[in-house]
């Protein structure tokens, strides 16, 4: 998360919310149902509008998750709404207004982000080995376009020896799961791990590289954080990745490690129960510039 680089603060805020989670939930869920009562006029709609991107702000600054692109529906839907000066609406659009909001889930799709966070995670990530033997941890950053698939772990679902229970970012529909991250019982997948199985992850990867490389800069750099990221890494940490010359990268390698996070003195302590690396995954310069590579439109 952005304030990660300052752990003094990051614990400060952990601390209020881990503290009073029932106030800030309620007042979330408050702002959620308010909808059906703030339809009912322009000048309504326009505030509880504002007040969905200020949530969505503040989300970004506190965890890196950017809904940029709900950000920019909202904007449109007050630039709308503003030529609807001097304008109320009757009963009749009213009524309209308000069972469009209540029942259109039951025409329309729509996302339900409900979930119980945990203090797990089936955490899959990258690391790239350079000419030299050493290795880094590729930021979920680096993959554009397919980089939200890589924070929220949606690869290696089935790894035997990591836990099952855990869905993206530590976490799960079942509150029995959630207990028993707690106590540190989580079950896990029958097992011994072994050697992973990366297929179409390594091809993308190999197909993302042969990218990269015909797209960088005189030094070997991308500028992988000047992209609209739906989640992002820290683009204040990873720098030793960041200034690396990508011409040098010889190998990647997937790795999934299942593990207990805690927050002490704004660290984050991870007591890791299983890891796997999977073989390297070589990889040759490019011979033409290459597309983009295939989106992901996995979301929560």
């Amino acid at each position: 998360m952005p304030i990660a680089t300052w752990p003094w603060l990051a614990q400060y805020i952990y601390d209020i919310f881990e503290n009073h989670t029932i106030i800030f939930n309620t007042i979330i869920l408050t702002g959620q149902l308010a909808c059906i009562y703030f339809i009912s006029s322009p000048r309504k709609i326009i505030l509880i509008t504002l007040f969905y991107d200020l949530t969505h702000l503040l989300i970004f600054l506190l965890s890196g998750i950017f809904f940029w692109k709900w950000i920019i529906l909202n904007i449109l839907i007050i630039a709308a709404i503003g030529q609807f000066k001097g304008v109320t609406f009757n009963t009749h659009q009213k009524t309209i207004g308000i069972a469009s909001t209540v029942f259109g889930i039951l025409f329309f799709f729509t996302a339900q982000l409900a979930w119980y966070d945990t203090n797990s995670l089936r955490h899959v990530y990258v690391e790239a080995i350079d000419d030299k033997g050493q290795t880094y941890q590729v930021p979920t950053n680096y993959f554009l376009n397919t980089s939200v698939t890589f924070t929220q772990g949606r690869f290696l679902k089935d790894t035997p020896g990591h836990f099952f229970e855990i869905d993206s970012l530590g976490s799960t529909s079942k509150f029995e799961a959630k207990i028993n991250s707690a106590k540190k019982e989580l079950s896990v997948y029958e097992g011994n791990g072994g050697n992973i199985e990366i297929g179409e992850l390594a091809q993308l990867i190999s197909t993302h590289h042969s990218y990269i490389l015909t797209n960088t800069d005189e030094n070997g750099r991308f500028q992988y954080n000047q992209f609209p990221h739906h989640v992002w890494s820290n683009p204040l940490s990873y720098t030793s990745f960041r200034k690396l010359d990508k011409r040098r990268i010889k190998a990647y390698r997937a790795v999934i490690e299942s593990k207990y996070l805690s927050l002490e003195k704004g660290r984050v302590k991870r007591n890791i129960i299983s890891h796997h690396a999977s073989d390297s995954i070589t990889i040759q310069q490019p011979h033409k510039k290459t597309e983009s590579p295939t989106r992901y439109h996995e979301h929560r």
